[in-house]
């Protein structure tokens, strides 16, 4: 920002400091929320993760991955280290669910610190990379993954994704200091057991494969790319056969609902509005209601027109030779592919917490704009670091404000069902939240 600001962001420890208070501070009033939502089946009604070791193994069974067996929506997933933790967090706090809001909190600082760590290492521009990390820390639409207990699969996925990419980046031939080629084949290898356990916590992991190519070509030196990119390729095949022919009914809840027309115009849509959730991110929901577009309109044709300047700021980018600008924006739309087949999510379009790895290529494009902007003289060098301050004390309030609204059953349930009046699961479930608090004349 200033020279003064900059001094201190290029001091690490200084830097980690500040982001630890950002990605925490935004989250305190969490602590007192009590489970929420599909918090109840996962944690006080699952005893599954009340066993120590025994609920650890169990996490790996596909019969009775640490989840009520019997509850279809589950066999859509394998999310072993999600039981894991849980099952951790059951052994320190049984059932406060103080400590399962620390936990997740706690995910999203090693996250936030590990965008840190990736920008620098991308961009070598720690100002840039601070900025980033800053608002990834504080992003409003981040509220569902860290609030919502039973989000932490996005935080996990996010969190072995980053660390299994660092290492990638850092098992590369180009490595300052003549890194020993053991030393980056045991990174190598690293980087492909954490890319297992981003998978085994979550399916937007999917996507690393794809940004580790990009990241391969744009960044790396020609020769040696194919054998080590291909490993990751051969791990994400093995693991879609396990899911298809091991999970029995992955297959068939994961088919496509309506005709691929309307899947691409739906889902444009739905892209349209994760980009709208990242700019200007209100108002928040829990639940989107689905809308198919079986053909183009208005929201449509300018779902398209975004994503078509998207690409062309990109191929812009990469002829100027501004190759992170291109593979941010690569890293912001690929990364919300798993979850565009909008007709298996259930009756509703899309998630907030689903951004939650998308929206690294966003912080990280944003962090590059004002990187170049403190570059630039004049007035918009000396406006930049105050637009900066107030967007992430905005947005810090912002999070803050959003969080009170997962604190009771009535808060919660009013705020999904005021926001989505046409759906019926909302309003039942505030139904059941009016009878439990005794108010039977209102349900």
């Amino acid at each position: 920002m200033n020279m003064k600001t900059d001094g201190m962001l290029e001091k690490r420890w200084l830097a980690c400091a500040a982001l630890v208070v950002l990605a925490v501070v935004p989250y305190l009033n969490t602590f007192s929320n009590p489970f929420m939502w599909d918090d109840i089946i996962q944690i006080p009604e699952n005893p599954s993760i009340r066993y120590g070791w025994k609920s650890v193994v169990m996490a790996f069974d596909l019969t009775n991955w640490g989840i009520a067996a019997d509850i279809i929506s589950t066999k859509l997933f394998y999310r072993p280290f999600h039981s894991i933790l849980s099952t951790i967090d059951y052994s320190i706090w049984g059932l406060n669910p103080l400590g399962y809001h620390i936990s997740n909190t706690l995910l999203h600082l090693g996250n936030t610190l590990l965008f840190y760590a990736v920008a620098v290492k991308l961009s070598n521009n720690r100002t840039a990379a601070f900025v980033g990390a800053a608002i990834f820390a504080v992003h409003p639409a981040h509220t569902e993954a860290v609030t919502f207990i039973s989000s932490r699969p996005d935080l996990l996925s996010a969190l072995f994704l980053q660390i299994s990419f660092l290492l990638y980046m850092a098992s590369g031939r180009g490595e300052k200091g003549g890194t020993p080629k053991g030393a980056r084949s045991l990174r190598h290898v690293l980087s492909l057991v954490f890319f297992v356990f981003a998978l085994l916590s979550k399916e937007m992991a999917l996507m690393l494969p794809v940004f580790i190519a990009a990241y391969s070509v744009l960044f790396e030196p020609a020769g040696g790319r194919l054998k080590r990119i291909v490993p990751f390729f051969a791990l994400l095949a093995a693991y879609i056969l396990f899911r298809v022919f091991a999970m029995s009914q992955f297959a068939n809840l994961h088919g496509m609902k309506v005709p691929l027309p309307t899947l691409a115009y739906s889902s444009s849509v739905v892209v349209l509005d994760y980009m709208r959730l990242l700019v200007f991110p209100w108002p928040l929901r829990t639940y989107y209601d689905t809308i198919w577009y079986s053909a183009v309109g208005w929201k449509v044709a300018l779902a398209f027109a975004v994503m078509g300047g998207s690409a062309a700021i990109a191929r812009g980018a990469l002829i100027k030779g501004k190759r992170l600008v291109a593979f941010s924006i690569l890293w912001l739309y690929l990364g919300l592919a798993p979850v565009l087949n909008i007709g298996t999510l259930g009756e509703f379009s899309m998630a907030e917490r689903y951004l939650y790895t998308p929206s690294i290529g966003f912080c990280l494009l944003f962090g590059l704009v004002v990187g170049a902007l403190l570059k630039k003289g004049g007035r918009l060098k000396a406006a930049t670091p105050y637009a900066v301050s107030l967007i992430v004390v905005v947005f810090i309030v912002m999070t803050m404000a959003r969080n009170k609204v997962w604190a009771t059953d009535l808060l919660f349930y009013g705020d999904m069902a005021a926001k989505a009046p046409l759906s019926t699961l909302p309003h039942a479930n505030l139904a059941h939240a009016y009878m439990r608090d005794g108010q039977n004349e209102k349900a």
